[in-house]
């Protein structure tokens, strides 16, 4: 999952839509970790419904399936994340002790 770890970017490079818009903000810990949580709710929705719409289709035949949640993920979204340093590396501590 690419997260972003600030509202726009300083960092003005040519290449991104992002620097257009300058830097709005940094995001809080909790707020850079909501992204992950609210991906995790949508894939288990996700994954919850594909598993229902299968055992209705097998019939008897139930087999176990893990729902998939959120394994990776990359400050790649909007800003540079370490111009947020802390309150990134406070989101990967909260996500490591998940």
């Amino acid at each position: 999952l690419c997260v972003s770890s600030q509202v726009g970017c300083a960092m003005g490079c040519t290449f991104c839509a992002t620097a257009t818009m300058g830097i709005r903000g940094n995001l809080t810990s909790a707020e850079i970790m909501e992204q992950i949580v609210h991906a995790n709710r949508i894939l288990a929705k996700e994954a919850l419904e594909r598993n229902l719409a299968q055992e209705a289709e097998e019939g008897d035949e139930k087999k176990s399936r893990n729902l998939a949640l959120v394994r990776n993920v990359v400050f790649m979204g909007m800003g540079e994340p370490l111009n947020n340093y802390r309150n990134v590396i406070e989101a990967c501590r909260g996500l490591l002790d998940r």
